[in-house]
């Protein structure tokens, strides 16, 4: 009786596994096109899409140099899944800028409230992260800054470096508005949260807070000559993940906690969102005027909140940015959670330019910016 050769029992188990993957990933695109499920455990399975599309990439390469006849089916997967590759990495020219009358121009930034926990603590070296911080945010060149966990300190006594809302206005930024989050604490008086800064008039129309770090939404009607374009700045609830501390753990034990307290926080934050997106979907269909939206989903691209706010307006980097746009400055880095979308029913908007600075890392979060044409 002869022995099957090991190597095609490898042939066979890279088989079948290119097969399970196929229709996973198969699973997962109709999930993330669909939103026909919205548990909670859908974020897990939408979170896990590029890891797949990654496995299935290398599998289809193996087969076209082992067996190519084998590959046509992962390959047709990964043609079926071509909006998700748009959404991962895109590749524009840069265009030159327009005028100051057609253009309109829009930063979005999460703060890390400009570190001043660090900046404060007496047991750690003064750090010089927030006033090059604060010197990059205000003298930035944009029509509109939107920001996540600002922060702001008038008592120039205490820490005159956080005078951020003065400066701001100072540098041409004399309309804005901001959401406080409720706090009993008096050390956190200076935590602000969701913020706009315009050089142009702002009329707010709504606002919500979420959480006491300052999460929620804030909506703006910014008014220039005869033009109205609704401005809506959100940051919805945080993801959780600290991948950092499960790998600076010495033993498995401490691992293992670190890893179950993620998945716990995950799962939170799949509903949390779920929720909250809601909500900002109204926000955006009730809108008279074009809309720009820009904030911290804490969502990758191919989860819930990104899902159903595309079918309602377009994404900016998708459309005018360049390279894999990742913006979140910790681990895990290979992630994208800032955006901007634009509305295109009305035409009265489209984008022009869009960059992602990814070498400005003075937050957890890099900075991002979008230049529009108002028709």
């Amino acid at each position: 009786m002869t022995r099957r050769p090991r190597r095609s029992w490898l042939v066979s188990l890279l088989g079948l596994l290119t097969l399970l993957l196929s229709f996973y990933t198969l699973s997962v695109y109709a999930l993330s096109y669909t939103l026909w499920v919205e548990h909670w455990s859908a974020g897990f399975l939408m979170l896990s899409l590029p890891v797949a599309m990654g496995l299935l990439l290398l599998l289809m390469l193996y087969w076209l140099l082992v067996r190519p006849v084998r590959a046509w089916f992962p390959l047709l997967v990964l043609g079926l899944g071509w909006p998700f590759w748009q959404r991962t990495i895109a590749w524009h020219p840069v265009h030159e800028s327009l005028s100051a009358q057609r253009s309109l121009t829009v930063m979005d930034y999460n703060l890390m409230f400009f570190d001043v926990d660090a900046y404060t603590n007496p047991e750690r070296p003064q750090t010089k992260n927030a006033p090059r911080m604060i010197d990059w945010v205000v003298d930035f060149r944009a029509d509109v800054k939107c920001f996540q966990e600002f922060y702001n300190w008038d008592e120039p006594d205490k820490l005159g470096v956080f005078q951020t809302a003065t400066r701001l206005r100072q540098a041409g930024y004399r309309y804005a508005l901001t959401l406080t989050p409720p706090t009993t604490k008096p050390e956190s008086q200076g935590f602000i949260g969701v913020a706009i800064f315009s050089r142009y008039p702002l009329i707010r129309r709504a606002s919500a807070v979420y959480s006491s770090s300052g999460n929620g939404y804030l909506v703006a009607d910014l008014v220039r000559g005869t033009d109205t374009v609704r401005i809506i700045n959100i940051h919805l609830h945080s993801m959780g993940i600290r991948v950092g501390r499960v790998l600076r753990q010495r033993n498995l034990e401490g691992a293992e906690n670190e890893t179950r307290g993620i998945a716990s926080q995950l799962k939170w934050g799949f509903w949390k969102r779920a929720k909250q997106i809601e909500e900002v979907e109204r926000l955006v269909q009730k809108s008279p005027y074009p809309v720009i939206l820009c904030g911290d989903l804490n969502e990758t691209p191919y989860g819930l909140a990104y899902g159903r706010l595309r079918r309602l307006l377009r994404n900016s980097f998708e459309d005018a940015g360049r390279g894999l746009g990742f913006t979140y400055n910790r681990s895990p880095r290979f992630i994208r959670i800032d955006n901007q979308f634009y509305s295109v029913k009305s035409e009265k908007l489209k984008v022009k330019n869009f960059t992602t600075h990814s070498k400005i890392r003075f937050s957890d979060h890099n900075p991002i910016s979008a230049e529009y044409e108002v028709r």
